[in-house]
């Protein structure tokens, strides 16, 4: 039932690149907004939308907080709906919904930067983030079978990565030498353009087939239990434990390398590195040790590799050791939640795949915020408490994998 139709030869050879384009342009034009967020909450900026007033410096923090948390909030509550409503009418459907969404989002965003108005901005912020469950949606297409989820996932994780890399360089380009007063419309326009791209793309995809059954649980029961299931609950917790671990290092990995007097060319150095480590795990690494190994048993042995990489990443931040350990971390990672994303597929009917996958996506949403959050507050106490929190949480993640290592073999 998830597996797109193979209408002609042609159609379902392309059906795969069409479904990870959409998710790369979908990580691209998330990521294009982040660097001009500052700019937009610049008083002193005509272009921005709160120019003309006197906001304190913690009320712009609260906005700046409210347009990135806000939009990972609402995917949390969106992206588990869309997934359980592509198990219930077709994923083709959902996702050309979930796409006409972002475009909607995109579009107001774009009319709030060109009226000035922070309001209809985060409007536009919440529209996009209910509708980005495009991605776990696409997913659930691309998996067809629980022996091929890891090497999919990974593939869709490359394209989500890569889209997200390529964003914010591309921002730095449309805005080279922006000047207050400049407008800041460019870099908003191409995101709608490669939203509408996006949906554009998605009506040349086949068409899936008819759900068996469209009536049972409401959406939001089916999503309880698809998290509440025992066999989906265990790879799911770890799953989140694994991102608010993750999350909390990779965020503020700029700010401690920051306390440690390093360059900013030595900041994005490591930051390339490690992009390029999760990078070489989602798209070879992940899928090849599939062909050997279960996904829990990878998942445990991934967990412990990154534990300890993140361990001695923070010793090192201050010498050239930590471009070992970064990658080392970022391959151990990727490998890590491919593997418990194949091990929760594996566990439910292939009816549910779109409920789970949804499911995964929106703790993802939900870890990214809370940690934007609370990681600035955890911070100010210093590195050490910092990489400790994070180091802990993924250790967490291992034990709920190992607690129940009987049932998994």
């Amino acid at each position: 039932m998830t597996a797109v139709l193979s209408q002609t030869p042609a159609t379902a050879k392309a059906a795969p690149l069409i479904l990870l384009m959409i998710i790369f342009i979908d990580g691209l034009g998330t990521a294009l907004l982040l660097p001009m967020l500052p700019m937009l909450l610049d008083p002193g900026d005509p272009a921005g939308v709160v120019f003309g007033s006197a906001p304190t410096a913690a009320r712009t923090a609260g906005l700046y907080g409210v347009l990135l948390a806000g939009y990972a909030f609402a995917m949390m509550v969106g992206a588990p709906l869309l997934g359980a409503l592509s198990d219930r009418i077709g994923r083709r459907p959902t996702l050309l919904l979930a796409v006409t969404g972002s475009v909607a989002g995109y579009a107001l965003s774009t009319w709030a930067v060109s009226v000035g108005s922070v309001g209809l901005l985060i409007a536009g912020r919440l529209l996009g983030g209910t509708f980005a469950g495009s991605v776990p949606v696409a997913q659930t297409m691309l998996v067809q079978t629980p022996d091929s989820a890891m090497k999919r996932i990974g593939w869709v994780m490359f394209a989500m990565t890569a889209g997200f890399f390529t964003g914010p360089a591309l921002t730095g380009i449309l805005l080279a030498g922006h000047t207050p007063g400049a407008s800041l419309l460019l870099p908003l326009q191409v995101a709608l353009t490669l939203s509408v791209l996006c949906l554009l793309m998605a009506f040349l995809l086949p068409s899936t087939p008819a759900p068996a059954a469209t009536t049972g649980p409401t959406l939001i029961r089916q999503v309880l239990n698809g998290f509440t299931s025992p066999a989906t609950r265990r790879p799911l917790l770890a799953l989140l434990w694994l991102q608010i671990g993750w999350n909390l290092f990779y965020q503020y990995l700029p700010w401690m390398l920051a306390r440690q007097s390093q360059a900013v060319g030595s900041i994005s150095l490591l930051l390339t590195v490690v992009g390029i480590g999760m990078c070489i795990a989602f798209i070879w690494v992940a899928g090849a040790l599939q062909t050997r190994y279960p996904a829990p048993q990878i998942a445990r042995a991934a967990i412990p590799v990154l534990v300890v990489s993140c361990a001695l990443l923070a010793a090192t931040l201050d010498n050239s050791l930590a471009l070992v350990f970064g990658a080392l971390a970022a391959i151990a990672y990727g490998v890590a939640y491919t593997a418990l994303i194949g091990h929760a597929l594996a566990c439910e009917q292939s009816s549910l795949r779109g409920t789970v996958l949804g499911i995964a996506a929106s703790l993802a949403a939900g870890a990214a915020a809370v940690t934007a959050l609370l990681g600035g507050i955890i911070g100010v106490w210093g590195n050490l408490l910092l990489a400790s929190l994070s180091v802990a949480a993924l250790a967490l993640s291992w034990v709920i994998l190992v607690l129940g290592r009987d049932r998994d073999e």
